[in-house]
This record gives C-alpha cells, sequence and structure tokens, in this order.
C-alpha cells in the first residue's frame, strides 16, 4: 500500500501482502540508505527528462535517452500502468549512482562535477495486471548530463 506524506510516497507493509519477504525489506533498506548517502531521493530528486517515448512492452531491448543536469540527481520512471509484477536489475552500471526508487523508478545521481553522456543498462522483468504472460527487456540508457 502506497500513501502520500508530506509530498513523498511512502510504502506501507500489508502483513497480508506476501510480495513483501524480510530479504526483499533488507534490499530496499540497504538500497534506501545509500541513495540517502548520495543525495539521491525524496524532494531533491526531479524527473529525469525524457527523450522520446519509453514504451518498451514485450520488447527484447530498448535504447532510451533521458538528461539532467550536472550535479543533479533525478528519478526515471519505467511505466504509467498497473503491473502484477515489476523487477529491474542493473546488468551495466552508470560512471554515477544508480538505484531503485521505488516499484517503477529508479534514481539516478551523476558524478560530481561531470558533464557529458552516461550509459548503462537495466534489466526489467514485469507482468502487467490482466496478462498471463511475463516480459523482459534489456533498457540501454543514455544519461545525457548537462553543464
Amino acid at each position: 500500500m502506497t500513501t502520500q506524506l508530506e509530498g513523498r510516497v511512502v510504502h506501507i507493509h500489508d502483513p497480508g501482502d506476501r510480495s513483501c519477504r524480510p530479504g526483499k525489506i533488507a534490499l530496499a533498506v540497504v538500497a534506501g540508505a545509500l541513495m540517502l548517502a548520495a543525495g539521491i531521493g525524496g524532494a531533491d530528486a526531479a524527473n529525469c527528462n525524457l527523450m522520446g517515448g519509453i514504451g518498451f512492452h514485450a520488447l527484447k531491448e530498448k535504447q532510451v535517452k533521458f538528461f539532467t543536469r550536472k550535479d543533479t540527481p533525478c528519478t526515471l520512471t519505467f511505466g504509467r500502468v498497473q503491473f502484477a509484477a515489476f523487477s529491474q536489475t542493473v546488468v551495466k552500471r552508470p560512471r554515477g549512482l544508480y538505484g531503485t526508487a521505488d516499484k517503477i523508478s529508479g534514481a539516478y545521481q551523476p558524478p560530481t562535477g561531470f558533464v557529458g553522456d552516461d550509459y548503462f543498462e537495466i534489466l526489467l522483468d514485469y507482468q502487467r495486471l490482466g496478462d498471463p504472460q511475463r516480459y523482459r527487456t534489456l533498457l540501454k540508457i543514455t544519461m545525457k548530463v548537462a553543464g
């Protein structure tokens, strides 16, 4: 369950929800701590600007371009449809920092002072609500960092 608290989305554990296991909770706590230490997330992170569309449904791979400004953390949202299941795995790490912000979002922080293109790959594993098929798409992301 999610709710809004002071403009932030807060995830609340439902004891009947079997998708929230101790291993996932520990991973989320570690990722959240790393993001806070790096200054990613929360009110400080704007949305990364998307160049073109991100439509990736049922594609094996998709190249997408986002952009942000130097020393500016931002979030990437991978979908606005309802997912029955969704996970993301970093396959190729960026020069900057990348972490999971929530179920369908990631957070990116460019290296301090960096201007240029940062490239990374994320494997999305997902199932749309009402669709019995599970899909995997490799997102090849170029993050354009402007000065």
